[in-house]
């Protein structure tokens, strides 16, 4: 090795990249997102639209395991996700409205 200053200097300046790189500045909580579960495209009979969208995006904190004394049921309790129904020209159109 002709320069093993050179040589710590370029491991220091990579180990402080790695180790900036790291942490949870821009991190979003579970219950903030909406995670879509199934997207359903129709084709409405009786509108004027072309496409109907529905999405069903699911609820994070309301959903829960299933235990074996509950015998598979939901237990009567809110559901864990809900339904969202947009129509449009095109499909983008659908998707971008409101």
């Amino acid at each position: 090795m002709k320069n093993p200053i050179r040589l710590i200097l370029i491991i220091l300046v990579c180990l402080f990249c790695i180790l900036g790189t790291t942490g949870c500045w821009d991190r979003r909580e579970l219950n903030d997102l909406a995670i879509v579960m199934g997207i359903g495209l129709d084709k409405p009979q009786q509108s004027s639209e072309n496409i109907q969208v529905t999405a069903e995006i699911a609820r994070p904190g309301e959903i829960k395991s299933v235990k074996k004394e509950e015998g598979g049921g939901s237990g009567g309790g809110s559901q864990g996700y809900y339904n969202v129904k947009n129509t449009g020209d095109t499909l983008l159109d659908a998707l971008c409205k409101p």
